[in-house]
């Protein structure tokens, strides 16, 4: 089975793997809740949606032969938020010079 993904249109089209189609799934749905994908996984399972590029919430969609449904959200701001107020510059096993980094990058882009 081949899987083709009409961003524009919100579909999905079902090919044999020579090239016969034999369904369409339309997703509307996933896309009014949670936007457009914008990055697939290596092996094809799992696409990325995202609102929005300013959105710091990314939605997980497992792909399946005859639907798309959704797995989790994952907030990107709300994560980083709480990993670097949990592991703060005291913590002994993290290079100070990379954390800071992620703090400066998180106060200038994120915040």
């Amino acid at each position: 089975m081949i899987l083709c993904l009409c961003v524009q249109d919100n579909k999905m089209y079902i090919y044999t793997e020579t090239g016969i189609l034999i369904d369409r799934v339309g997703y509307e749905h996933l896309a009014e809740k949670y936007g457009k994908p914008i990055e697939i996984s290596e092996n094809g399972l799992i696409l990325i949606f995202q609102k929005g590029h300013d959105s710091s919430e990314i939605h997980l969609i497992q792909v399946h032969i005859d639907k798309l449904e959704w797995v989790a959200t994952i907030d990107i701001k709300k994560c980083l938020d709480t990993y670097l107020s949990m592991y703060g510059e005291g913590v002994n096993n993290h290079d100070k010079d990379e954390f800071k980094s992620m703090v400066d990058f998180y106060k200038s882009h994120l915040l």
